[in-house]
């Protein structure tokens, strides 16, 4: 709703300023359109490096029980000799 009774300069000065919000919201909405795109692909990584921990946890888990195993083998072979 422009008001008719502006002079010039004030309509100049109105077009200027509805020019720059326009051109603020168009790269806002941009930048959140980017955002969301990287915040996929950092859920999506997370949920990756997620699975891969599991993966480590469980190889630890199992290297400690074979290094258990091998303690346990070699008291058993060092006291059966005696």
């Amino acid at each position: 709703m422009e008001d008719v009774n502006l002079s010039p300069d004030k309509k100049a000065e109105v077009q200027y300023w509805k020019n720059l919000y326009n051109e603020a919201k168009e790269k806002n909405d941009y930048l959140y359109k980017e955002f969301e795109e990287m915040k996929k692909a950092l859920d999506k990584k997370s949920a990756e490096l997620e699975e891969k921990q599991s993966e480590c946890n469980m190889l630890c888990s199992c290297n400690v029980r074979l290094e258990g195993s091998v303690e346990a083998y070699k008291f058993c072979i060092e006291h059966w000799r005696l």
